[in-house]
């Protein structure tokens, strides 16, 4: 089997796309248009409220853009659509899909043997030092499968190549 051949693709739901960009556009529009109608009482008020809704006008574009992406689960790890390496299978050591573990809705954690940059791709996933978080947008039942799909993989990896 080719390393670049692709074993899984985790597309973006549709209507999750649509819902999560929604209430983000939606609070954004909210926040601006509170400018025209309450009056300051303090200095910093409409300030404030001009910053959260451009924040959230922009975060409702970056998430839009960033959802129209897949991941895509292949022998040598898991990448963005675009190519972009997300983890490598061999850094891979254990995923976590318990209850509480700080990890997407409908999504799955991923704990890498070293620590990556950071990144973020809203809606899709995040990585902060040894911590690669995979979901949001995507479908549950879909995230779920890939999860032990990698799980078998870094399973059979393990048992492969026992570590020192």
């Amino acid at each position: 089997m080719d390393e670049a051949e692709e074993i899984m693709r985790l597309p973006v739901s549709p209507a999750r796309r649509v819902v999560s960009v929604g209430l983000q556009a939606f609070l954004g529009l909210l926040f601006l248009s509170l400018l025209s109608i309450g009056e300051a009482g303090v200095w910093w008020g409409p300030w404030a409220l001009g910053a959260l809704g451009l924040y959230f006008l922009v975060q409702a574009w970056g998430m839009w853009r960033a959802s129209a992406h897949d991941l895509v689960l292949r022998r040598d790890g898991l990448y963005d659509s675009t190519g972009a390496c997300v983890a490598p299978l061999a850094e891979i050591m254990k995923i976590d899909r318990g209850v509480f573990a700080m990890k997407p809705s409908n999504g799955f954690l991923l704990v890498t043997r070293t620590p990556g940059g950071r990144a973020w791709v809203p809606g899709l996933w995040w990585r902060v030092g040894r911590r690669v978080g995979v979901g949001g947008t995507p479908s549950g039942r879909m995230a779920r499968q890939m999860a032990d799909v990698i799980a078998a993989m870094v399973m059979e990896r393990n048992t492969q190549t026992p570590e020192t």
